[in-house]
């Protein structure tokens, strides 16, 4: 997770907890308790966008380094639905997943690869996401 991703957490988690905080405080001011709801969710909606937003480019930067690391040159990458079951990675994609298909040169020839990332954003290379590890970990398949 890169250093604004954090910060953003950290404003977050900041903003989130103050608000609970100063709700439970205040409980008995009924319409101080809804404002402060109100601004809470004001900051911290935003910043969820934001932070889910730095994850995607994370990803991409991700794809962009493996396949340059291959020798190859990305021509596209495209988001695909969640649950998408035409990509080789069949019925192997849970919730904590995004999938991505790369066409890109290598040589002169174009080809096709398939990512499938996690959703988890402190690590994108995580290999067990979710709660119980009901998850698929990040996976790479080339064709």
């Amino acid at each position: 997770m890169g250093y604004q991703s954090n910060i953003y957490l950290f404003i977050f988690l900041f903003v989130l907890l103050s608000g609970i905080i100063l709700a439970v405080m205040l409980r008995k001011k009924k319409s101080i308790v809804v404002g402060i709801i109100a601004i809470t969710m004001l900051i911290c909606i935003p910043i969820i966008f934001i932070i889910s937003n730095l994850h995607e480019d994370n990803l991409k930067k991700e794809i962009i380094k493996v396949i340059e690391f291959r020798g190859g040159h990305v021509i596209t990458i495209e988001k695909l639905k969640e649950q998408d079951f035409t990509t080789p990675f069949n019925y192997e994609v849970s919730n904590y997943n995004i999938l991505f298909k790369i066409t890109f040169t290598k040589d002169s020839n174009e080809h096709v690869a398939w990512y499938r990332a996690v959703k988890t954003i402190n690590n994108i290379h995580d290999q067990t996401p979710g709660r119980y590890n009901d998850g698929y970990g990040e996976k790479w398949i080339f064709e």
